[in-house]
């Protein structure tokens, strides 16, 4: 488990530098190879086929879509088993897409355009190796600065792959190091299933309490007092002390600590139209992640609160676990659609939301899924606080292995 994987990491005190070359990622792979395969292909045979959405953030291939060759041949990219791909669009290149091929077809894939192809010198180097210094964060960062193009359609070019400068040690020194970040990957998987779960259980028991269909009903406006946020977000500062929550914080149903903060002086200019408190409902109302709805954790004292996000607080006769989980259901999003505006940026008006109807349980009812909702966040404290520690790992493996 974990001290295994803590254990490999001290590899790398072990590794002679000196044994290690700089060389620029375009002398150790072919970038955007020819789609010349060391195999016969007829137009009627499947190959693998991966659209840009069948590839995750955290480089997981999630589905492998098959089409006829004489279908695929042209107008995509190409690649093979063992081939690291890189997403070269914004924002999917700034936000980790990537994977290294497997489980194709024949072995052949074709996929998306916006993808980058490398196929590592295998003499040279190992092609996991590649695909991990690939999905580094702090790479993707200097690589969204090299981006060309117009807003919204901004690329990596091929050129700046060809001229990465990467640190190369012996292939069994590779491979070591790769085998060690996908023991800690598949850790960090492990934790954020456990995460899953535990909102599936919570639920699972929503459904077992409330028959929402027999309650009486109030609207939002009713039964509930808002904060509304909207506005630009404060500037984030490096040396800030107090963390700021804001739409990239709120998942479906738990809460994402986000690394961004404020210092004490913008908090104090900015909160001035009101504060939301642990326990109390976070709600997305506009953006690629309207809709998304958790708690504000209780360890979670004092924080800045941005744009797009607005707190909600039930009043006495309905608890706020009951209701943020009701509006992680269908029934909710049937109602609010009636009020949704925009388009690709679509969202709802607080002065809509408040119309919403909600279902009122008894009292009685909602206090014992209060209780334990209370009980499964207890586990997911442990089980975030161990994946935050996997993922502070990660992030200093890579940056003590790749620089």
């Amino acid at each position: 488990g974990f001290g295994r994987a803590g254990r490999d990491a001290e590899v790398s005190g072990a590794l002679k530098r000196d044994e290690w070359e700089t060389v620029r990622l375009g002398d150790v792979c072919e970038v955007n190879p020819s789609k010349k395969f060391n195999v016969t292909i007829s137009d009627d045979l499947n190959v693998g086929f991966l659209p840009m959405e069948a590839v995750s953030n955290e480089g997981d291939i999630l589905r492998i879509d098959t089409r006829k060759y004489g279908e695929v041949k042209k107008g995509f990219s190409g690649f093979q088993d063992g081939d690291v791909l890189i997403a070269k669009i914004t924002p999917c290149m700034e936000n980790g897409k990537g994977a290294l091929v497997s489980g194709m077809p024949c072995g052949i894939g074709f996929g998306s355009t916006e993808f980058h192809v490398l196929r590592p010198n295998l003499s040279k180097c190992h092609a996991k190796y590649i695909f991990h210094i690939l999905e580094n964060p702090l790479l993707r960062q200097d690589f969204a600065r090299k981006m060309t193009g117009s807003a919204g359609q901004k690329r990596l070019p091929k050129d700046a792959l060809q001229k990465l400068e990467i640190l190369l040690p012996p292939l069994d020194i590779q491979r070591r190091i790769a085998e060690t970040l996908d023991k800690v990957t598949e850790l960090i998987t492990l934790r954020k299933t456990q995460l899953e779960k535990l909102d599936e259980l919570v639920k699972a028991r929503f459904v077992e309490l409330f028959d929402v269909q027999k309650c009486r009903r109030k609207t939002l406006g009713e039964c509930t007092d808002f904060v509304d946020y909207r506005g630009h977000t404060p500037e984030l500062s490096d040396t800030g002390t107090i963390r700021m929550v804001n739409a990239k914080s709120v998942g479906k149903g738990f809460f994402k600590y986000v690394d961004e903060y404020v210092t004490e002086e913008t908090y104090d200019s900015w909160m001035h139209r009101g504060f939301g408190y642990p326990g109390d409902i976070l709600f997305v109302t506009e953006g690629h992640t309207f809709g998304n709805t958790c708690l504000i954790p209780n360890d979670l004292k004092k924080f800045a609160l941005g744009q797009r996000v607005i707190t909600i607080k039930g009043h006495e006769e309905v608890l706020n676990a009951f209701l943020c989980s009701y509006m992680q259901t269908d029934l909710f999003w049937k109602d609010i659609n009636v009020y949704r505006t925009g388009g690709t940026a679509q969202g709802i008006r607080s002065k809509d939301l408040v119309k919403v109807y909600v279902p009122i349980p008894p009292l009685e009812q909602q206090k014992q899924f209060a209780s334990f909702v209370e009980q499964t966040d207890k586990s997911k404290v442990i089980i975030q606080q161990s994946l935050d520690a996997l993922e502070t790992l990660k992030k200093s493996l890579m940056q003590e292995y790749f620089g």
